[in-house]
């Protein structure tokens, strides 16, 4: 890079120290119009408007006021910046027992080592939308970003020209700027809708008296001022400037030596789900590239650098591959190859971490031998006592109910810790398994399958599991039949039913449709926010997802 760290952070603190001032003289101007309808309508001043311009101690209340108000939402805006948006996008801690969190694991920690060491944390957003962010603010806190989607569709090479990007960002700066910036717009639009819901809420209330009258002209003028002040707004928005995904594509390069990497990554980005319901509009600065397809940002001209804040994927494909050396159609040709070699390596995903056994041999009234049992299934016994005789299995001693730790806990009348979930069928323990490297329960005996709710966009993402031809056919019948306008209707006529009781809450599960889109039965529980598929309901949603090539977001 052309410029050194200290350079970086004095051409950083020149850039805040201009968003401020520029934020303050908008407060200004806005509240300078905002003046003229606070004075008629409370102190009942009198029109024609001569007698209501602000004179220029009113016009220095009015700027001291601004300079208050600008260092408030300054405050607001940049106070636990990265939580706040986190907490927005809903982004989620890695598992670092999954293969792919933890190859982005590895690959964030070389960047961060090639950058100097900084501490950076990962981050995932659990949707089937290809994006990634990075953001910092002024703790010091850094964080890389990306979504289910994007970890699953880039290989390594790919993955880590993202994150050289990313890494950009961080190093030079911009992701600090950006992150602040994107926080003023974020509470500017929050005002507008805050005003926006009193104005429509007043006007639905039956009671509206002469005063509250006033009250909804001086909303309506607020809300139109607010309008009005959108060009402020572009102003601050220049500080976003296109550029800075050149520079940052350019960084990467630099990192990973490898142009290509990044170019095949943009383009897989720009040919799937971007992820338009990842935030609002004002969040689209943070990713790699914009989640709402706009025609706008594929221009180029003075309007386009003015309101766009990516410039053109054409133009960033044209730069990269000119460093490599290569084509377009290349590049098509060479991710060909790469998915049809990603097909065949297809295979079984399911891997298994046995758990403790946790059914039990009883001794019953007949003073015979039952069993094995489950928790769920010795609770409905009436017969049981602390003192019955159990054991796990023929070779295992014999001891007192009461002895056990989960048929204890199951007499004390409340949930161990430490116990583990139970198949809300058959009522036995379940086994730990990992399905496209991500953890689930199955059960031994029904094979059913019991997993999170934000677990399933991992799941559904990623292509490595094999479909049996059973499974496929089921697909296609079900695509058949959505094909059809009055089964469509049918599905989504169908009312929830109740059958199955959640292993966790002991409450009851709904048995519904996954989604209108994929109309697979499944049991979910509203509470534990637990999804049950019995044998094969599983495989038979993901085959349906990969061959229908629309995007989940959770």
């Amino acid at each position: 890079m052309s410029f050194s760290f200290i350079d970086i952070e004095e051409k950083t603190s020149r850039t805040i120290a201009a968003l401020f001032l520029v934020l303050v003289l908008c407060y200004f101007a806005i509240a300078w119009l905002l003046f003229i309808p606070v004075k008629w309508v409370f102190f009942f001043s009198p029109w024609p408007p001569h007698s209501l311009w602000p004179t220029l101690s009113e016009s220095l209340a009015v700027l001291v006021i601004a300079i208050i108000a600008g260092s408030i939402h300054w405050t607001i805006s940049t106070q636990g910046l990265i939580e706040r948006i986190t907490g927005a996008l809903k982004a989620q801690p890695l598992d670092l027992d999954d293969e792919f969190h933890r190859r982005f694991h590895h690959v964030v920690e070389e960047a961060a080592i090639a950058a100097g060491g900084m501490p950076i944390e990962c981050l995932v957003l659990p949707t089937t939308a290809l994006n990634a962010f990075a953001m910092a603010e002024f703790s010091g806190r850094k964080v890389i970003g990306v979504t289910e989607g994007l970890l699953a569709k880039l290989n390594r090479a790919q993955l880590e020209g993202v994150v050289g990007h990313e890494l950009a960002h961080l190093v030079s700066g911009d992701s600090l700027m950006t992150g602040v910036t994107v926080s003023l717009f974020g509470l500017y639009a929050g005002m507008m809708r805050l005003v926006g819901q009193s104005i429509r809420d007043m006007f639905s209330s039956p009671r509206r008296g002469r005063r509250d009258g006033r009250v909804v002209l001086l909303l309506v003028l607020i809300y139109a001022i607010l309008g009005l002040s959108r060009p402020f707004v572009t102003i601050l928005k220049m500080f976003v400037s296109r550029e800075r995904e050149l520079r940052a594509d350019a960084v990467a390069v630099r990192l990973t030596r490898h142009p290509l990497a990044l170019a095949e990554a943009l383009h897989i980005i720009s040919r799937g789900w971007r992820g338009a319901s990842l935030g609002h509009d004002y969040l689209s600065a943070l990713f790699i590239l914009n989640p709402a397809v706009r025609e706008l940002d594929e221009r180029e001209g003075f309007w386009a650098n003015l309101f766009s804040t990516h410039p053109p994927l054409s133009r960033r494909l044209e730069i990269l591959l000119g460093m490599a050396g290569s084509s377009s159609s290349d590049l098509i040709r060479n991710l060909e190859r790469q998915r049809i070699a990603a097909r065949k390596r297809r295979g079984n995903t399911i891997r298994e971490r046995p758990r403790p056994v946790e059914e039990w041999f009883v001794l019953g009234p007949s003073r015979t031998w039952e069993g094995p049992y489950g928790i769920k299934q010795l609770r409905a016994f009436s017969w049981l006592t602390p003192d019955t005789w159990v054991r796990q299995s023929a070779e295992s001693p014999v001891t007192y109910a009461s002895n056990e730790r989960a048929i204890r806990q199951m007499f004390l009348g409340r949930r161990d810790p430490g116990q583990t979930d139970y198949c809300p069928h058959c009522g036995v323990s379940m086994t730990n398994i990992r399905y496209e490297s991500v953890p689930l329960l199955r059960c031994s005996r029904c094979g059913g399958i019991l997993a999170e709710r934000l677990n399933i966009p991992r799941i559904l993402v990623r292509e490595e599991q094999e479909f049996s031809p059973l499974v496929q056919r089921q697909a296609g019948v079900i695509r058949k039949e959505m094909s059809n306008p009055r089964r469509q209707k049918e599905i989504m006529a169908q009312q929830p039913t109740f059958a199955l009781s959640c292993s966790r809450c002991e409450k009851k599960m709904q048995r519904r449709h996954y989604s209108y889109a994929y109309p697979v039965m499944v049991d979910v529980c509203p509470q534990c926010h637990l999804y049950w598929f019995d044998q094969g309901e599983l495989e038979l949603l993901q085959c349906l997802y990969e061959t229908s090539g629309e995007a989940l977001d959770v």
